[in-house]
């Protein structure tokens, strides 16, 4: 199975993808491309088949051979379509399922470098880095570089597209073989030079030729599955089966193992009871003991002193309203940077940001100051375990729950049981905005009063989808605060406040609810580790 990845948009990854797909077939290998985009799947169009069957189809009884579609012009290269928004897909079961046999496996991946590039990645057997000649692009893929070594996936190799030369900043930046150079086209599939460029890839991609699961066999499935979790897990140590300790569910501390008691009779809610939040106290105690609580770095729930949120370029963004009438201050910063800790005890903020931004961040570090509980709508605990490891910022090891049914229901039992001075996590909020629109209401009014009873809080991370779902506007009414993040054409996220009522809403109060300088200070040191050759960021706090 070969990810097909990139995290610059529109470097080629999708129009790769087929291209690969099409000479794999034509040198006599069946070859199976998967949409891998949950948030923009567009390999159906690229490929002009239908929208349906999507890959959420794919299960234990049911051969991929009946769901896939046939690439036009081809013989022997197929195409599943992603999920469509209405659909919820767990990719890395379904693709288990996916018995391909001497089958080429090819994943187009989304951009950027969220926790769904990491979970397709995660899932291959090698990496294909699609890049163009720009700065920008190298960058990017230098990221998507990272990520893979990260999992120890191997890089087979780099597709250049868009141009007729690799540039020499790609040899003084990497050490990876280019695969293939394919020239500017307005139909690359159709091109005679392009289609030599993709038979000369596949040729030298043949090394890596997927096997499902069905020749795996179950022990080496098995054994799949224990490596992950020894990247996971620090020290390679595999305690599903351990009885978690209290140290272990000790959500605040950030230097426990991040698969520290999260076993599989974790997950069911049927067995959860009461255990659920009990590592959340233990977590919340001690941040409130610590520097690295909201709580410690406040006087009588007062914000933090301001820090100087000016951009790194120099430039100021635009400001956005604040509500009441007042303007946001341009914080200049990326969501790297972005410390949610010092929202003031009681708060429900909303997170608003494409798929392709680095929201996610913001999540992942709100996990490092109070104990804090993850509610997961549409990625499993295994996925956001692995993307919080992978992460540039400083993060603790929260208390994760993923929810496939009764998802409004499970989260409002689950905030019920909240310890005071917590942090709730809810990502992603569209299953749960599509509830009834009474119930929903009820929801958050009820979310709102168990902040401000336990003074803890809240952080909803709202997805911008082309299909927005019919209770948003009532979430952002509900909410204390909406941070926005808008990724920028160098790369990086811009975070703005179109709307915050706590603390007055002043510039500094503002200003210091999303910045800590401790915080900020530790996540550049840890990106300035991870850059390094080998770097991976500690878990230090």
């Amino acid at each position: 199975m070969i990810a097909i990845a990139g995290a610059k948009g529109g470097s080629g990854k999708t129009t790769t993808t087929l291209g690969l797909a099409a000479a794999f077939a034509r040198s006599g290998v069946e070859t199976l491309a998967v949409d891998a985009d949950r948030q923009l799947p567009d390999l159906h169009v690229r490929a002009g088949v239908e929208r349906e069957p999507t890959v959420a189809a794919l299960d234990r009884e049911t051969s991929w051979h009946s769901l896939a579609q046939e690439f036009p012009g081809t013989s022997g290269a197929h195409v599943l379509p992603g999920q469509k928004p209405t659909e919820n897909v767990e990719l890395d079961a379904a693709l288990e399922w996916l018995n391909a046999g001497a089958t080429e496996v090819l994943l187009d991946c989304p951009s950027g470098a969220g926790p769904d590039v990491v979970e397709a990645i995660a899932l291959a057997d090698g990496v294909v880095v699609v890049t163009t000649d720009s700065d920008q692009s190298l960058d990017a893929a230098a990221t998507t570089i990272d990520i893979a070594r990260r999992l120890d996936v191997p890089v087979a190799g780099a597709v250049f597209t868009h141009c007729s030369a690799v540039p020499e900043a790609f040899h003084a930046r990497f050490e990876i073989p280019v695969l293939a150079v394919v020239p500017e086209s307005e139909s690359p599939l159709a091109s005679d030079e392009a289609r030599t460029e993709y038979e000369r890839a596949a040729e030298e991609l043949a090394s890596l030729t997927a096997t499902g699961p069905a020749d795996r066999g179950p022990a080496d499935s098995a054994a799949t599955a224990r490596e992950l979790d020894d990247w996971v897990t620090p020290g390679g140590e595999d305690d599903s089966t351990a009885e978690p300790s209290a140290d272990a569910e000790g959500l605040g501390d950030s230097s426990a193992s991040p698969e520290a008691g999260t076993g599989p009779d974790r997950t069911g809610a049927d067995e959860r009871g009461d255990a659920d939040t009990d590592g959340i106290q233990s977590g919340a105690n001690d941040a409130q003991a610590g520097t690295g609580g909201a709580q410690a770095g406040t006087d009588g729930g007062s914000p933090r002193a301001r820090h100087d949120g000016a951009a790194s370029n120099g430039e100021a963004a635009p400001p956005d309203t604040v509500s009441g009438g007042r303007q946001a201050p341009p914080t200049g910063l990326t969501a790297l940077d972005v410390d949610l800790s010092g929202l003031p005890p009681g708060s429900v903020a909303v997170v608003e940001a494409p798929p392709a931004s680095q929201s996610e961040q913001l999540l992942y570090g709100l996990t490092a100051t109070r104990g804090t509980l993850y509610v997961s709508t549409e990625r499993t605990e295994r996925t956001i375990r692995a993307s919080l490891d992978a992460a540039p910022v400083t993060v603790g090891s929260p208390t994760v729950r993923y929810l496939t049914e009764d998802r409004l229901a499970e989260t409002e039992r689950l905030v019920g049981e909240l310890p005071d001075g917590s942090n709730v996590v809810v990502d992603t909020m569209a299953p749960l905005e599509r509830a009834d629109r009474d119930d929903y209401r009820e929801f958050l009014n009820g979310l709102k009063g168990r902040m401000l009873d336990t003074d803890s809080i809240a952080v909803l991370h709202c997805l911008s989808r082309p299909s927005v779902p019919e209770n948003r506007a009532t979430t952002e009414h509900v909410a204390d605060a909406v941070i926005s993040v808008e990724p920028t054409d160098d790369g990086a996220d811009r975070i703005t406040v179109p709307k915050f009522r706590a603390g007055g809403a002043t510039p500094e109060s503002v200003d210091s609810a999303l910045v800590d300088d401790e915080r900020t200070d530790e996540a550049n040191r840890r990106r300035a580790d991870a850059a390094r050759p080998g770097g991976r960021p500690e878990n230090t706090r």
